[in-house]
């Protein structure tokens, strides 16, 4: 369960334009929270599911950014230091990427952890579809 306390990373990505998903949960707040920035040829991706375990990723075109196929980043500890990291991850093009690899099991959303869910799309210009 995400705590109140665990939110200010997470508002964070909001504030900076990623949608964010919040799956499962009840009242007290959602089982895991995972947030995505739509860029053109590119997604990044950051799945929470508490204060010691988180993921983040750069999705290269898929169906679904929560099941990539190939990745070109990846991270994974710690919340803070994993959104820390995704932050500061350059914009596509502006550096050269890591050869493409298959995403490592793990990365990623089982679908049977996605139910229920809640979606808060972009309150700003949409950069998708990819």
């Amino acid at each position: 369960m995400i705590a109140i306390d665990q939110t200010f990373w997470l508002e964070r990505l909001r504030e900076l334009g990623w949608t964010q998903y919040r799956f499962g949960g009840d009242d007290a707040g959602p089982e895991l929270v995972a947030h995505a920035f739509f860029w053109r040829t590119c997604a990044d991706v950051v799945i929470v599911k508490d204060a010691r375990t988180a993921t983040a990723y750069r999705a290269l075109p898929c169906r679904d950014v929560f099941q990539p196929v190939h990745i070109t980043r990846m991270t994974a500890g710690p919340m803070n230091r994993v959104l820390r990291e995704a932050l500061t991850w350059p914009e596509p093009g502006t550096v050269r990427e890591s050869n493409p690899m298959t995403a490592p099991p793990g990365c990623g959303l089982p679908l049977d952890l996605r139910r229920p869910v809640t979606i808060r799309p972009l309150n700003r210009d949409d950069r998708g579809p990819w």
